[in-house]
């Protein structure tokens, strides 16, 4: 027969359970958060006018150093989504 204790052991660790998941959930979005804003960073350090850097007086950045810039940007996420998929193996393995 289960005891008050056993019981409350249980509640306890579906709790814990509950606000794992939660964490994980929010760790997700911030993470696809930080990605849709690299991403999109990227998009505009590709698309930069030509004449905008003429203006402020600096050199004009180069097609490919731009194109490096992406590069980095999507291997880093490529990075965090693999991270991001090794969080979850691992979560379902402890069953949150």
């Amino acid at each position: 027969m289960n005891s008050w204790r056993d019981y409350s052991d249980g509640v306890l660790m579906g709790k814990m359970r509950i606000i794992l998941s939660t964490l994980l959930d929010i760790e997700m979005l911030l993470i696809m958060a930080l990605l849709g804003t690299l991403i999109r960073l990227a998009g505009v350090a590709l698309n930069l006018p030509k004449d905008r850097s003429k203006k402020h007086g600096r050199s004009r950045t180069s097609i490919r150093e731009h194109q490096r810039l992406a590069t980095k940007i999507l291997f880093k996420s490529e990075k965090l989504i693999r991270t991001n998929k090794n969080i979850i193996k691992v979560s379902s393995i402890w069953g949150v």
